[in-house]
C-alpha cells in the first residue's frame, strides 16, 4: 500500500505542476477478506494501512496540498463482529476513514455521530449469533458528500449515485 500511495503522491505533484484542477487516484489493498487466521492477519494489514496513510500524509503536507487533497476508504462489505473459527464473516455494517481536507474530525454515523452500540441488547445489531451489525448511513451518503466537496452540484449527485434517492442526503464528514 505505501508504494502504491507513494506513487500518487508523485502522480498529484506532476498534476499540480501541470496545472490540473481535479485529480483522481485509486489504490486498492486486498488481504482483508479474512474467514481464516484474522488474529494474525488482520493486525498487519491495519498497521500496513496506518502506515501508509500516515506517509501519505506526510508527503501531501510537504507538497502544500494538504488543503486540496482528501483520502477515503471504501469497501464492499463488511464483517461480522464475533468469529465464526479463526476468521469472520461478510456481513453489512463496516467502517469508512476519510482523511484530508473534506474530512472536519469526528464520527459519523449513529445515535448522535457516536460508534454503533454493539451490546446484545442493541437494536443495532441483528439478534444472531454472528452479531452482524445493521448499517445506518449508506456508502452512497459518504460518497454524495465527497463529490459536494470535490465540486460536483448537488443537483447531479443523482445521475452519478441512482441508488441515492433512496436516503436522507449526504451527510458532514
Amino acid at each position: 500500500m505505501l508504494r502504491k500511495l507513494e506513487t500518487v503522491t508523485r502522480m498529484a505533484e506532476i498534476g499540480k505542476r501541470q496545472g490540473l484542477k481535479r485529480q483522481v487516484f485509486a489504490v486498492s489493498m486486498p488481504g482483508f477478506d479474512t474467514h481464516d487466521d484474522q488474529h494474525a492477519r488482520h493486525s498487519m494489514l491495519l498497521r500496513e494501512l496506518s502506515l501508509s496513510l500516515w506517509h501519505f500524509q506526510e508527503a501531501i503536507d510537504a507538497l502544500g496540498m494538504a488543503d486540496k487533497v482528501t483520502l477515503f476508504t471504501q469497501s464492499d462489505f463488511g464483517r461480522t463482529l464475533a468469529p465464526n473459527n479463526s476468521g469472520t464473516d461478510h456481513a453489512w455494517g463496516g467502517n469508512q476513514l476519510v482523511v484530508g481536507a473534506a474530512a472536519t474530525g469526528h464520527l459519523v454515523g449513529s445515535e448522535g455521530d457516536l460508534a454503533p452500540d454493539m451490546s446484545e441488547q442493541s437494536l443495532q445489531m441483528i439478534d444472531e449469533r454472528r452479531s452482524r451489525i445493521i448499517p445506518t448511513l449508506a456508502h452512497e451518503q459518504t460518497l454524495a458528500s465527497l463529490l459536494v466537496w470535490f465540486g460536483v452540484p448537488e443537483a447531479e449527485i443523482q445521475n452519478i449515485l441512482p441508488r441515492y434517492q433512496n436516503f436522507s442526503g449526504p451527510v458532514a464528514l
